[in-house]
């Protein structure tokens, strides 16, 4: 059975599997859904075409697509990628319960699509029910029947070729409003139907109470359930002796954590999670989970214990010499940082090596994520039965590459420039060389990265037949060949994923950064989550204020968790959204004249997520993450102050800004409406940085073609002013600083935009000028920067200027007290992050964060954005309630779009973000510097006693006095090889101290909850 589509005069056809048709009274006969197979090419046109609503033929029946429908489309190869599966479906559509149904909730009629390929309909239709109105599943098996008035079965068109793929496939359309939903769910319950089961306690329900009411009316009910709730520790009731049993003891709410999420991991949970506020102690609850692991496997007989750890690069020797060595002072510890090291490990645990003792191996993402360098394999040589055309060919079965023609109709042989660059050699040259490398050149060109289409041998197009060979085109570059001048590389998380059952633990810090969908270090991470059957994953900023911020993370950790909530690989940011967060739909108003009224026509854009989680996301993490912050502490820390400073823009200078603002968001604006994606990437920092530095001057082009296809450029400038003028806002820093300096206080100084718009040599220009001497950092390899900043300190360096990512994790700025953001990232995250460095346990000096903002700018609105993003993150955290500050999480709030109208500072705008800040500080024992250093000793000696009590172990001094009667064993020092590059770097396998001199830093107690 064929499968036509038809397209400015060409054709493309497939063999049909199935497909769905409704009988719409309004559009007629319609295509809901259709599955076919075909040439990959023939695929992606014909899926395309369904899309646009080009007229398609089955057999000889003609039908429509879905123009002016929400859709969804799959491509998929079948095999060695010869040919494709394609499917089309309607994106109300539910396929066994699973689909990313579309919002819909702006349209005046609703109706929705199911889909079951099993002919189980009573299933289908609870599931699609359950997912689009959010239906209790407790009444799964009667939605069946109280849909059924509104439900319609429709016409299934099937090829009897494939009739063994999805033989009971039925598909329906159900066409009911959410108000009608309401109503009838309403009904049932008043007939009796429905029924709603009580349990011993009754509370009260109104549907027009609000959430607040809810709670609050039953506050007494609420609060006797949870209290049947069985903790996963409870605190107070002791700790396993390995929890105590280290060179540093965690204190009892840190042991808490250990114990509470070492018995998740007993019920059943693969993954868990410590969210702990910057310097509260993951990682000596992560050496206490890992003595755990060790302690149960040394009473099961077996020789030692192994675990993996996955951290930034620049926070490695920190995790290495002062945390686990610090801790655990017989265990080993060995940093990959090569492929070689990476592959010895692997042959040695296949020739049967088992872990001696402690055992860990330390690895950093970023080394992680490095794959091979490219090189395209393929060998440029003559065509056969010609004397000077050259193609490339595959190195296989030595037959020419091909590509289509300008006109997409015939295949041609593929050319120099389709995969090098520059010029190819003349043909003559060729036959003067007496050697040629694996190319068939003299030499190793450059390669384009559009080169990369041609990934496998596709000799077989040029005549429709089946390839003589799959020969992958691209392979590793080779040093010793001359391709590269890097050290030959594999993809270190695909080695280590290969290491199978070495591994009791993996342990991922600062796991956030790995929650990219498609980044680097998002895939290294999936791929290390195989190496081992439980995974501890640290952070302190869990999410952004965003639900889509951690989804990836728990796909990647248990998908099957998520598989049985309905979701999938495909769910997308905004599916997601809908369930656990909240999702933003603009309604564009276009003018339609035709011809005789001009009116207005409401076109719905594209949702997409906002800034908003729901509580339901909390309560799915609360099963396996322990949340730990400040007002736990049972430590005290130094003062920490943070203040907002705004700044108002001399007059000339805010002139030139407001004129260059208004007209580049005008622009953008338009671009923006027109479905430009990205239009407000140049907006955002042109106007940052003219309010910052309008030395520089401001320009900004785009691009536009008519619609006879000419191209124009126009450009936006703002005039530069000159060097020697100082901002009113720099002029604010110079004050702040020197300020801080007759103070006797060191000063970091943050800024976002330090490439293109020099933004650090701007500061230093500006500090200079005003005889304060500062020094930038900017120090690339992450190896080498807490060195840096070692020397910075020794050299008594008082300023410092940097990009805030440069020491967002990892690294303590101790030694510079007073942190000042000159510019702010859009990331809270990194905001949070790096706003803690010099706030830290052993600090004794009070800590100040200074924000500086250029009234009347884009920054205002970033600033705002901000304050959105940290008091959603603040609840999913468990700090913020529902008080007056989370009336900042209203959308109306921000726009990163925003005209100069919301660029300007609300009157209490400062005061939120304090009030922020100390939210997040609430309850946290703060004391000044003059009894700080006495109080924090006796303190931390106090719970570490504590912690030991629980174990059923003796105190700490009474434990080392008794050391004092053994023999200590002479251990070997091993010294530590120097980096030698910063990518590989030969580090000495095994090292091991004697752990003398113990370290207090990060070493903070926390309960769980």
């Amino acid at each position: 059975m064929e499968i036509k589509i038809y397209a400015n005069e060409r054709h493309f056809d497939g063999k049909l599997h199935l497909a769905a048709v409704d009988d719409d009274p309004q559009l007629g006969e319609h295509l809901v859904l259709s599955s076919f197979v075909s040439l990959p090419e023939a695929v992606r046109a014909m899926t395309a075409g369904f899309v646009e609503g080009r007229p398609m033929k089955i057999d000889h029946d003609e039908y429509r697509g879905f123009s002016g429908e929400h859709h969804k489309m799959l491509v998929k190869p079948i095999g060695q990628g010869d040919v494709a599966h394609g499917m089309v479906y309607h994106a109300q559509a539910t396929i066994d319960g699973i689909s990313d149904i579309a919002n819909a909730e702006e349209k005046d009629t609703l109706k929705g699509y199911i889909v079951s390929t099993d002919g189980d309909v009573e299933t289908a239709v609870a599931e699609h029910v359950i997912r689009r109105f959010s239906l209790p599943n407790a009444w799964k098996t009667e939605y069946s029947s109280i849909f059924s008035p509104f439900i319609r079965e429709l016409k299934v068109i099937r090829n009897q070729a494939f009739q063994n793929l999805w033989p009971d496939f039925k598909m329906f359309r159900l066409d009911i409003s959410e108000k009608q939903v309401k109503v009838l769910i309403t009904e049932k319950i008043s007939e009796g139907v429905l029924k709603i089961e009580q349990g011993d306690l009754n509370g009260s329900f109104h549907p027009d109470m609000s959430m607040k009411e809810y709670l609050t009316q039953n506050a007494e009910i609420l609060a006797k359930k949870l209290r049947n709730k069985k903790p996963r520790y409870l605190q107070g009731t002791g700790f396993h002796p390995s929890i105590g049993d280290m060179e540093r003891v965690p204190f009892p709410s840190q042991a808490g954590v250990v114990q509470g999420l070492w018995d998740a991991f007993q019920d059943g949970h693969s993954t868990t999670i410590i969210n702990g506020t910057m310097g509260t102690g993951k990682s000596i609850a992560a050496c206490a989970m890992a003595n755990r692991f060790h302690a149960e496997n040394m009473k099961n007989g077996k020789s030692g214990s192994a675990f993996l750890i996955s951290a930034p690069s620049v926070t490695l020797n920190k995790w290495k010499n002062g945390e686990i060595l610090e801790t655990l002072p017989d265990a080993t510890v060995t940093i990959i940082n090569s492929t070689e090291q990476a592959l010895k490990l692997l042959d040695k645990v296949r020739n049967g090596y088992k872990p001696q003792g402690m055992e860990f191996y330390l690895l950093s993402l970023d080394r992680a994520k490095l794959g091979h360098v490219p090189h395209f394999a393929g060998i440029w040589k003559r065509v056969k039965e010609s004397k000077h055309y050259y193609t490339w060919h595959c190195p296989d079965c030595y037959q020419p590459l091909v590509k289509k023609d300008e006109d997409g109709e015939e295949y041609v042989h593929v050319e120099w420039d389709d995969i090098a660059e520059g010029e190819a050699p003349d043909p003559d040259d060729l036959h003067a060389y007496n050697k040629l490398n694996a190319n068939g050149l003299p030499f190793v060109p450059k390669w384009k990265k559009q080169g990369k289409q041609f990934e496998k041998c596709n000799h077989y197009l040029m005549k429709g037949e089946k390839p003589a060979c799959h020969c992958k085109m691209w392979r590793p570059a080779l040093k010793s060949r001359g391709e590269t001048r890097m050290k030959d590389r594999w993809n270190i998380s695909l080695i280590m994923k290969k290491i199978k059952g070495f591994f009791d633990l993996y342990i991922c810090d600062e796991v956030h950064q790995a929650k990219a969908e498609d980044s680097g270090r998002g895939d290294a991470f999936g791929q290390l989550v195989h190496t081992a059957p439980r995974q501890l994953l640290l952070t302190g900023t869990l999410t952004t204020g965003r639900s889509s911020s951690i989804k990836e993370i728990l796909w990647k950790t248990m998908p099957d968790h998520l598989l049985k909530q309905g979701f999938n690989h495909r769910t997308s940011s905004v599916a997601w959204a809908r369930r656990y967060g909240k999702v933003k739909t603009v309604i564009k108003h276009e003018e339609q004249d035709n011809g005789w009224v001009v009116r207005k026509k409401r076109k719905l854009q594209q949702p997409r997520e906002d800034a908003g989680i729901s509580p339901q996301l909390t309560v799915q993490l609360l099963d396996f993450t322990a949340f730990l912050d400040l007002p736990d502490i049972g430590l005290p820390l130094i003062n920490l102050k943070e203040e907002v400073e705004t700044v108002k823009l001399d007059a000339e200078h805010e002139a030139k800004y407001k004129s260059f603002h208004e007209d580049l968001h005008q622009e953008c604006k338009v671009k923006a409406h027109a479905g430009s994606k990205g239009a407000f990437a140049k907006f955002i920092p042109a106007t940052i940085n003219y309010a910052d530095n309008p030395s520089l001057g401001a320009r900004v082009s785009f691009t536009k073609v008519d619609k006879a296809g000419v191209k124009s450029v126009e450009t936006f400038e703002a005039e530069a002013l000159p060097k020697d003028y100082f901002t009113a806002k720099e002029r604010k820093l110079v004050e702040t600083v020197q300020k801080e300096l007759d103070q006797g206080r060191g000063c970091v100084i943050y800024n976002n935009y330090t490439g293109t718009y020099e933004m650090n040599d701007r500061t230093k220009y500006v500090l200079e000028s005003h005889g304060i001497d500062a020094t930038i950092l900017n120090e690339s390899n992450t190896l080498k920067r807490s060195e840096k900043l070692k020397q910075l300190e020794n050299d008594g360096v008082k300023v410092i200027i940097c990009q805030m990512k440069l020491v967002e994790v990892g690294l303590d700025l101790m030694a510079w007290p007073t942190i000042i953001y000159n510019q702010l990232n859009y990331e809270i995250n990194t905001v949070r992050q790096s706003s803690r460095r010099a706030w830290r346990v052993g600090q004794d000096k009070e800590c100040k964060v200074i924000y500086l903002i250029a009234d009347g700018t884009q920054e205002m609105a970033q600033f705002i954005h901000l304050v959105r993003q940290r008091s959603h993150a603040l609840m999913v955290e468990g700090v913020l309630d529902k008080s007056p500050l989370a009336g900042f999480a209203k959308d109306e709030q921000n726009n990163l779009a925003s005209d100069l109208a919301s660029c300007f500072a609300d009157s209490g705008l400062a005061d939120v973000w304090r009030s922020l800040a100390d939210k997040e500080l609430e309850h946290v024992e703060m004391i000044d510097e003059v009894n700080f250093k006495d109080v924090l000793k006796e303190r931390m000696k106090q719970l570490s006693n504590k912690t030991r009590a629980l174990c059923g172990l003796p105190p700490m001094q009474e434990q080392r006095k008794n050391q004092e009667q053994v023999e200590q064993p002479v251990l070997d020092v091993v010294p530590q090889e120097q980096p030698t590059n910063a990518d590989v770097i030969d580090m000495n396998d095994y090292i091991k101290q004697d752990g003398s001199g113990s370290k207090v830093e990060g070493q903070l107690a926390f309960e769980l909850v």
